[in-house]
C-alpha cells in the first residue's frame, strides 16, 4: 500500500498542483483525533524506505503520502510548507509533516528554523 501511495502522490504532483492532488487523495477520508503511534511510525518508516526507490520523491511527496496513509487510519497530521534563500541567494522550499505536534517527516525538530512559513495543511482542510 505504501509504495502505491508514494507513486500516486509523485505522479499526481508531477501533473497537477499540490492543492488539487491533495484534495483528490484525501477526498472521503476523515482524519480524527485517533492516535496510534505504532502504526504512525510504521507509516513513516515505510514512506522513507520506498521513497528511496521512487525518482523525485521529494519531501513534499513524502509528507503528502504519509498524510494520506495516516488519514486512512483516521489519524490527523499537518503538512507545513516553508521557503528560504540559501547561501547563494536561491529560493529553497521544504515540506514537513507534523504528527502529534512534532515533526515526523522532513527533518529534525529544529529543521524549520530559518524558513518562512507559507502555510499549513491539515488532513481535513487547509
Amino acid at each position: 500500500m505504501t509504495i502505491w501511495t508514494v507513486l500516486v502522490v509523485r505522479i499526481g504532483l508531477s501533473r497537477r498542483e499540490f492543492s488539487t492532488t491533495r484534495e483528490q487523495l484525501l477526498a472521503g477520508l476523515v482524519a480524527g483525533a485517533e492516535r496510534d503511534d505504532s502504526t504512525a511510525r510504521r507509516i513513516f518508516r515505510g514512506v522513507r524506505l520506498v521513497s528511496r526507490f521512487v525518482p523525485g520523491a521529494t519531501c513534499l511527496t513524502q509528507a503528502l503520502a504519509a498524510q494520506v496513509l495516516l488519514a486512512r487510519h483516521s489519524m490527523d497530521s499537518d503538512i507545513v510548507l516553508g521557503v528560504r534563500h540559501d547561501a547563494r541567494g536561491r529560493l529553497r522550499a521544504h515540506a514537513w509533516l507534523y504528527y502529534g505536534g512534532r515533526i515526523a517527516l522532513g527533518g529534525p525538530p529544529a529543521a524549520p528554523s530559518g524558513f518562512a512559513r507559507l502555510g499549513s495543511f491539515g488532513a481535513n482542510g487547509p
